[in-house]
């Protein structure tokens, strides 16, 4: 890695590389990611940190990040593909400090895994009381490729400025082991006022999710949920005579 590069440096990192059984969709969106950033003539190196907890696996990356000054780190998980040829610049373009990629959620109900709060509760809070107050952003009618401020970004594809979290306390990763990495930094921005992004004009796949089936898996999915006892919401009269005619049609 050349240190001087005058367009920047970006540590890629990868924390759990608990890789699918074929590994190749991710080894190729990991070239595709390293030839976009070459094409911007900038440096950078590959940080993969084999199985190791969330908390620990991330205190590495920053550390090594702050250790040799580079500029961003780019995350991105192991099970992600499909991504765009510009998808890497519109990310870096946006002169965001956290900007994460579009990507549905890999289980029910599938939306885009960008979220912000409806209450004053800590994000970690939320996620470890599993309090289903998080509401999902889209972007607007006007502008459907468009940047949407979040506070709470999934790591997908994500890309984030070191400069603002370079004085904060370290480790930067220190609490319960449960939250995912995610969460975690991002209710680190929101105490810090660091300001998180998702950009809808970079949509990537995630696992067996795309924007091309996300809607189908969805409709799928509301039928389950319909069927389990322990459902959290009550079915419209319209909703429901649905669901009781697709029961109807698979007794048939």
């Amino acid at each position: 890695m050349n240190k001087m590069n005058p367009n920047g440096n970006i540590l890629i990192f990868t924390p759990t590389l608990g890789l699918p059984q074929d590994p190749a969709t991710y080894q190729s969106s990991l070239l595709k990611v390293i030839n976009q950033i070459q094409a911007r003539q900038m440096g950078l190196a590959y940080f993969p940190t084999y199985r190791q907890l969330w908390h620990a696996a991330n205190n590495m990356a920053w550390n090594t990040a702050f250790e040799h000054k580079f500029e961003y780190i780019l995350r991105i998980d192991d099970d992600i593909h499909d991504i765009p040829d510009d998808a890497f610049g519109k990310l870096l373009d946006a002169d965001k400090d956290v900007i994460g990629a579009a990507y549905p959620n890999r289980r029910w109900p599938y939306f885009t895994a960008a979220m912000n709060r409806t209450n004053e509760k800590s994000l970690i809070e939320i996620w470890l009381t599993s309090d289903k107050t998080l509401q999902y952003v889209s972007p607007s009618p006007e502008d459907p490729e468009g940047v949407v401020p979040c506070e709470l970004v999934g790591f997908g594809m994500t890309l984030i400025k070191t400069a603002p979290f370079k004085y904060l306390q370290r480790p930067l990763y220190l609490g319960n082991e449960d939250c995912p990495d995610d969460t975690f930094l991002a209710q680190i921005c929101l105490d810090n006022g660091i300001k998180q992004f998702v950009h809808f004009g970079v949509k990537i796949a995630h696992a067996h999710v795309n924007y091309y089936n996300n809607n189908a898996l969805y409709t799928a999915g509301i039928f389950e949920q319909a069927n389990k006892k322990e459902v959290e919401f009550k079915l419209t009269d319209e909703e429901q005579a649905m669901v009781n005619a697709q029961k109807q049609e698979v007794k048939a």
